[in-house]
């Protein structure tokens, strides 16, 4: 295992703006702050949520991030399991020192991990590999 490779920089940060998003995005469409289902209500929520959300995410999915790339370990299941600890870890840090319900855990987990996978993706297509095949064999040209 090789550590310490070059980081896709643009791959990085395009991923943690988009996986920032997917909780608001989410949240919006679920469950809008004013009840109701209208694009001034979501739009209104993405606003008000987003900035809580870019916080938890460079306060956990950034050195989730820098540990991955460190290890050599930018995969779309790493990403999906980073995402739902970091998910549950907002939960817990959110709503410390109060009790949580395990739904609400999952729930919190689930949309972590959509966020992992968002991050993946973007970290994929940046990175110049093609998505079909497999991205781990070099090539002659890559060497």
């Amino acid at each position: 295992m090789r550590h310490g490779n070059p980081i896709n920089l643009r791959g990085a940060a395009l991923g943690l703006l988009v996986s920032s998003f997917v909780p608001p995005i989410i949240f919006s469409v679920t469950s809008p702050l004013s009840g109701k289902q209208d694009v001034v209500s979501i739009v209104g929520t993405i606003l008000v949520t987003s900035p809580f959300s870019v916080m938890f995410t460079v306060l956990f999915g950034l050195p989730l991030c820098l540990f991955a790339v460190w290890l050599n370990l930018v995969r779309w299941w790493t990403c999906f399991i980073g995402g739902a600890l970091a998910g549950a870890a907002t939960l817990v840090a959110v709503s410390y020192p109060a009790a949580y319900a395990i739904d609400s855990l999952l729930i919190y987990g689930l949309i972590g991990a959509l966020s992992g996978l968002a991050f993946w993706v973007c970290w994929h297509l940046t990175s110049g590999k093609i998505i079909r095949g497999d991205c781990r064999k070099n090539t002659a040209s890559e060497e």
